[in-house]
Protein backbone atom coordinates (compact mmCIF):
# COMPACT_ATOMS: atom_id res chain seq x y z
CA UNK A 1 0.00 0.00 0.00
CA UNK A 2 2.49 2.60 1.19
CA UNK A 3 4.46 1.64 -1.91
CA UNK A 4 1.82 2.31 -4.56
CA UNK A 5 0.29 5.56 -2.24
CA UNK A 6 3.97 6.99 -2.67
CA UNK A 7 3.63 6.59 -6.10
CA UNK A 8 0.54 8.22 -6.67
CA UNK A 9 1.44 11.26 -4.37
CA UNK A 10 4.64 12.07 -5.76
CA UNK A 11 2.92 11.83 -8.97
CA UNK A 12 3.60 14.97 -11.35
CA UNK A 13 -0.03 16.50 -12.79
CA UNK A 14 1.17 15.93 -16.16
CA UNK A 15 1.83 12.43 -15.83
CA UNK A 16 -1.81 11.62 -13.72
CA UNK A 17 -3.19 8.20 -14.12
CA UNK A 18 -6.74 7.57 -13.33
CA UNK A 19 -5.94 3.61 -12.64
CA UNK A 20 -3.50 4.22 -9.89
CA UNK A 21 -6.06 6.91 -8.50
CA UNK A 22 -7.99 4.12 -8.18
CA UNK A 23 -6.28 1.73 -7.23
CA UNK A 24 -5.55 3.61 -4.24
CA UNK A 25 -8.67 4.82 -3.22
CA UNK A 26 -10.09 1.23 -3.49
CA UNK A 27 -6.81 0.15 -0.73
CA UNK A 28 -8.20 3.43 1.25
CA UNK A 29 -11.63 2.79 1.73
CA UNK A 30 -11.92 -0.65 3.60
CA UNK A 31 -9.69 0.99 6.20
CA UNK A 32 -12.44 3.43 7.01
CA UNK A 33 -12.32 7.36 7.10
CA UNK A 34 -9.53 7.10 10.28
CA UNK A 35 -7.33 4.91 9.09
CA UNK A 36 -7.53 6.20 5.96
CA UNK A 37 -6.52 9.48 6.59
CA UNK A 38 -4.42 8.55 9.34
CA UNK A 39 -2.42 6.87 6.46
CA UNK A 40 -2.61 9.89 3.80
CA UNK A 41 -1.17 12.03 7.03
CA UNK A 42 1.31 9.65 7.33
CA UNK A 43 2.44 9.77 3.75
CA UNK A 44 2.26 14.03 3.06
CA UNK A 45 3.74 14.96 6.36
CA UNK A 46 7.56 14.43 5.74
CA UNK A 47 6.97 15.86 2.02
CA UNK A 48 6.92 19.25 0.44
CA UNK A 49 3.31 20.10 -1.07
CA UNK A 50 4.42 20.45 -4.57
CA UNK A 51 5.90 17.16 -4.49
CA UNK A 52 2.74 15.17 -3.20
CA UNK A 53 -0.11 16.89 -5.40
CA UNK A 54 -1.31 13.56 -5.93
CA UNK A 55 -3.11 13.66 -2.35
CA UNK A 56 -5.31 16.38 -3.73
CA UNK A 57 -6.90 13.97 -6.15
CA UNK A 58 -7.07 11.55 -3.39
CA UNK A 59 -8.75 12.83 -1.26
CA UNK A 60 -11.28 14.43 -4.29
CA UNK A 61 -12.10 10.66 -5.17
CA UNK A 62 -12.32 9.20 -1.98
CA UNK A 63 -14.62 11.00 -0.02
CA UNK A 64 -18.48 12.77 -0.74
CA UNK A 65 -19.44 15.49 0.92
CA UNK A 66 -22.70 16.38 2.07
CA UNK A 67 -25.25 18.57 0.35
CA UNK A 68 -24.74 21.68 2.20
CA UNK A 69 -20.58 21.75 1.54
CA UNK A 70 -18.41 22.26 -1.54
CA UNK A 71 -14.88 20.79 -2.11
CA UNK A 72 -12.40 23.03 -1.23
CA UNK A 73 -10.06 24.74 -4.11
CA UNK A 74 -6.87 23.11 -4.77
CA UNK A 75 -4.54 26.16 -4.56
CA UNK A 76 -1.34 25.12 -5.61
CA UNK A 77 -1.04 27.66 -8.45
CA UNK A 78 -3.15 28.81 -11.42
CA UNK A 79 -4.18 25.59 -13.18
CA UNK A 80 -4.05 25.47 -16.89
CA UNK A 81 -8.10 25.64 -17.59
CA UNK A 82 -9.71 27.16 -15.11
CA UNK A 83 -12.74 25.88 -13.09
CA UNK A 84 -16.16 26.28 -14.55
CA UNK A 85 -17.93 29.54 -13.49
CA UNK A 86 -20.96 26.87 -12.87
CA UNK A 87 -19.08 24.97 -9.81
CA UNK A 88 -21.76 22.41 -9.30
CA UNK A 89 -21.18 21.05 -12.72
CA UNK A 90 -17.62 20.42 -11.61
CA UNK A 91 -17.85 20.06 -7.94
CA UNK A 92 -14.46 18.26 -7.15
CA UNK A 93 -12.77 20.41 -10.27
CA UNK A 94 -9.83 19.20 -11.23
CA UNK A 95 -11.31 15.77 -10.82
CA UNK A 96 -14.28 14.50 -12.40
CA UNK A 97 -15.51 11.00 -12.18
CA UNK A 98 -17.54 9.13 -14.89
CA UNK A 99 -18.15 5.93 -15.06
CA UNK A 100 -15.83 5.51 -11.81
CA UNK A 101 -13.02 6.48 -13.39
CA UNK A 102 -11.46 10.15 -11.84
CA UNK A 103 -10.10 11.90 -14.74
CA UNK A 104 -7.79 15.10 -13.89
CA UNK A 105 -9.14 18.01 -16.56
CA UNK A 106 -5.85 19.92 -15.81
CA UNK A 107 -2.82 19.45 -17.89
CA UNK A 108 -0.38 21.53 -14.91
CA UNK A 109 -0.82 24.26 -12.77
CA UNK A 110 1.52 27.57 -13.18
CA UNK A 111 3.15 28.42 -9.26
CA UNK A 112 1.93 31.98 -8.11
CA UNK A 113 3.46 32.32 -4.75
CA UNK A 114 3.29 29.13 -2.14
CA UNK A 115 1.48 26.54 -2.56
CA UNK A 116 -1.39 25.52 0.25
CA UNK A 117 -0.25 22.49 1.98
CA UNK A 118 -2.23 19.34 2.28
CA UNK A 119 -3.16 19.14 5.31
CA UNK A 120 -5.90 21.98 5.44
CA UNK A 121 -7.71 19.19 2.90
CA UNK A 122 -7.09 16.07 5.16
CA UNK A 123 -8.44 18.41 7.79
CA UNK A 124 -11.37 19.52 6.30
CA UNK A 125 -12.46 16.03 4.60
CA UNK A 126 -12.03 14.33 8.73
CA UNK A 127 -14.76 16.83 9.39
CA UNK A 128 -17.25 16.95 6.51
CA UNK A 129 -16.19 13.85 4.06
CA UNK A 130 -17.68 10.49 4.11
CA UNK A 131 -15.75 8.36 3.16
CA UNK A 132 -16.70 6.54 -0.27
CA UNK A 133 -19.03 2.85 0.31
CA UNK A 134 -18.12 1.12 -2.41
CA UNK A 135 -14.65 1.09 -4.25
CA UNK A 136 -14.16 2.15 -8.04
CA UNK A 137 -14.80 -0.35 -10.52
CA UNK A 138 -13.37 -0.15 -14.17
CA UNK A 139 -16.33 -0.66 -16.71
CA UNK A 140 -16.05 -3.27 -19.09
CA UNK A 141 -15.73 -1.41 -22.38
CA UNK A 142 -14.61 2.61 -22.51
CA UNK A 143 -17.85 3.03 -25.24
CA UNK A 144 -19.91 6.00 -24.16
CA UNK A 145 -16.98 7.38 -21.83
CA UNK A 146 -16.04 10.00 -24.24
CA UNK A 147 -19.09 11.41 -25.14
CA UNK A 148 -20.27 11.62 -21.81
CA UNK A 149 -17.54 13.60 -20.62
CA UNK A 150 -17.99 15.87 -23.85
CA UNK A 151 -21.18 16.42 -22.55
CA UNK A 152 -20.27 17.09 -19.07
CA UNK A 153 -17.57 19.66 -20.60
CA UNK A 154 -19.95 21.25 -23.39
CA UNK A 155 -22.21 22.32 -20.11
CA UNK A 156 -19.34 23.44 -17.89
CA UNK A 157 -17.14 25.84 -20.82
CA UNK A 158 -18.95 25.01 -23.91
CA UNK A 159 -16.41 25.01 -26.72
CA UNK A 160 -14.04 26.93 -24.64
CA UNK A 161 -10.90 24.89 -23.77
CA UNK A 162 -12.42 21.69 -25.61
CA UNK A 163 -9.27 20.78 -27.24
CA UNK A 164 -6.71 20.91 -24.52
CA UNK A 165 -9.56 19.27 -21.99
CA UNK A 166 -10.27 16.42 -24.73
CA UNK A 167 -6.55 15.38 -25.57
CA UNK A 168 -5.94 15.09 -21.65
CA UNK A 169 -8.96 13.11 -21.42
CA UNK A 170 -8.12 11.31 -23.82
CA UNK A 171 -4.56 10.64 -22.72
CA UNK A 172 -5.93 9.45 -19.57
CA UNK A 173 -8.50 7.39 -21.10
CA UNK A 174 -5.55 5.63 -22.61
CA UNK A 175 -3.90 4.76 -19.14
CA UNK A 176 -7.16 2.91 -18.07
CA UNK A 177 -7.89 0.89 -21.15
Amino acid sequence: MNALLNKVLHTPVETYNPADVMAVVNTLIPLGKTKALEEMISAVIPANTLDVVGAFWVLRVLFELPPEEFYPTVKIGRPDIPPPEAAYIMPRFPIVIIWDIPFLVVKGYDLNGVPERVEGHINYFREYGIIRHQELTLPKSSTGIEAEFLTLWESAYGDAYLREGTSTFKEQLNKVF
